[in-house]
């Protein structure tokens, strides 16, 4: 039998005209598995058959080897303070997270425990002059916010330029070629194959358009999902050694030169329970396999659009996918002539598939996202390095939301 406790609490400081609003949202889900299926319990029981089997643990499995310890409050107090300074300075609106997340799994069989606990930092900055957002994440220790520091400083100067630069307002009736950076080419992989290729989800409805042994894009492209180190010996974002149901996780390469080859399901590792106590197949850290890239030619476009930030994405049952662009660039021959307003990217999975034919040489760039499905968030990785797609782009969003969401 196995006993599973899940905590995830988020403090979240809104920083906007000097104005601080301080929200905190917290979650706990306490449950066991029996004969695959889990089942609500009281944190008292939970307690209980933790202290039972404590002498017969083999080993506590720490994903980074220590905790991270507590830090001194005045270090976040100067983190807060230069983004109430920055907020009234320059008209930007911040919304700093500081999220913990703990895990704890008990399997009175195979009597193992996975047991660990991450601290996070997330820095998100809003201009309220464009439509740019700044985004940056990293685990929680005093060093970190130092250099966080720096971060917030260098992103206020790119909002700054980003703001002088001339609006461009392209046709739309035409197709353009559109070059995600990394880690921002993360989010076309994550919505157009990650969603799709969890179990679960293929098994009820995208395998009706995502055919097993099909080759969706360029052959020079590979995806797979990671737990703990990528291809590249990287520690992913979110690295986790088994699932909600004790499935030891493993590695799972999805796309193989293009073609579909594999699904994201509990023999890998990838099943998860919500807040509702429902079992449901997720992604953990998906990005390009760049093993399979190295001889391939760096992309080289003459003219353009560059995407350098994205907001919202979500991908529907029927295969529609719409992606948020929030900081764009229209380039020629290397040159920026000028900025986009804030625009979307309206497709389906297999005609954003069929354009995805060049990637990029270099390291692996991650980060994480939350990521919602049936209403039920956990943090994920997404990765990459640029990717290239050919899309028409719109200033108006869908209206409409299904099932799956972000």
């Amino acid at each position: 039998m196995l006993y599973g406790r899940k905590i995830k609490n988020d403090n979240i400081f809104r920083v906007e005209n000097g104005t601080i609003i301080k929200n905190e949202s917290y979650e706990k889900i306490i449950y066991k598995v029996i004969d695959g299926e889990p089942f609500e319990v009281a944190e008292e029981e939970f307690v209980e058959m933790q202290h039972k089997v404590t002498d017969d643990w083999h080993s506590v499995q720490t994903v980074y080897g220590v905790r991270q310890s507590i830090l001194k409050r005045s270090v976040l107090d100067n983190l807060i303070t230069m983004s109430v300074e920055s907020s009234q300075k320059y008209d930007i609106k911040f919304l700093i997270v500081i999220s913990s997340n703990t895990r704890e799994l008990l399997d009175f069989d195979e009597l193992f425990v996975e047991d660990y606990q991450l601290y996070r930092l997330e820095i998100f900055i809003y201009d309220l002059q464009t439509s740019c957002q700044k985004y940056q994440d990293t685990l929680l220790s005093p060093d970190a916010i130092y250099e966080m520091e720096n971060k917030i400083y260098d992103m206020i100067q790119e909002i700054i330029k980003y703001r002088k630069l001339q609006v461009l307002h392209l046709n739309t009736n035409y197709k353009y070629k559109l070059l995600f950076t990394a880690p921002q080419c993360g989010i076309l992989l994550h919505e157009a194959i990650g969603h799709y290729v969890e179990f679960d989800n293929y098994s009820s409805f995208s395998h009706k358009f995502l055919h097993m042994g099909s080759k969706l894009i360029g052959a020079s492209i590979s995806v797979s999902d990671f737990c703990e180190y990528d291809s590249q010996g990287q520690l992913v974002p979110i690295p986790i050694k088994y699932d909600d149901f004790g499935h030891l996780c493993r590695d799972v390469q999805i796309i193989k030169n293009g073609v579909l080859i594999d699904t994201l399901s509990s023999k890998y590792g990838n099943q998860f329970i919500t807040a509702e106590y429902k079992k449901i197949d997720r992604m953990k850290n998906l990005t390009c396999n760049i093993s399979c890239l190295c001889n391939k030619k760096s992309i080289k476009i003459s003219t353009y659009v560059l995407v350098k930030g994205t907001g919202y994405a979500y991908c529907t049952k029927k295969g529609n996918i719409e992606i948020e662009v929030t900081e764009s660039y229209f380039c020629s021959s290397g040159s920026i002539l000028g900025r986009l307003p804030l625009f979307y990217i309206k497709t389906n999975t297999l005609d954003l598939l069929s354009s995805l034919r060049n990637t990029g040489e270099g390291k692996n760039t991650w980060i994480h996202t939350r990521c919602v499905k049936q209403g039920s968030e956990k943090l994920v990785g997404m990765g990459g390095v640029a990717m290239e797609c050919t899309m028409n782009i719109s200033y108006d969003s869908w209206l409409y939301r299904d099932n799956i969401k972000e």
